[in-house]
């Protein structure tokens, strides 16, 4: 049984996979044995919206890849400065500019 994070992220994928309204899972977030969940914003700021132990709300402020995966979707978020650079889809081996929503 393993243990992982929820990502919510409202956006139209490399590959037109938009996630029908589902989390994505990752086990990129783990800290101790927290479950956590987050949201990717329409800015593209990783926000910490729910923690198991107590762990601070709000922008995480990360600086690393994150890869998250639906049901036959994998892709790896790319963000530097808190901020969504780029999304990098397996299935396709494409990766796109993020672009913050106006």
């Amino acid at each position: 049984m393993g243990q992982f994070d929820n990502v919510k992220f409202r956006h139209v994928m490399p590959d037109g996979y938009a996630g029908d309204g589902e989390d994505y899972q990752t086990k990129d977030l783990r800290f101790d044995m927290d479950m956590a969940y987050y949201e990717v914003d329409s800015s593209g700021r990783l926000i910490r919206t729910a923690s198991d132990i107590g762990q601070p709300l709000g922008d995480v402020r990360f600086h690393y890849t994150l890869t998250i995966d639906a049901p036959a979707h994998t892709y790896a978020l790319a963000f530097a400065d808190g901020l969504l650079r780029t999304i990098h889809c397996f299935q396709t081996d494409r990766t796109v500019p993020f672009h913050a929503a106006t």
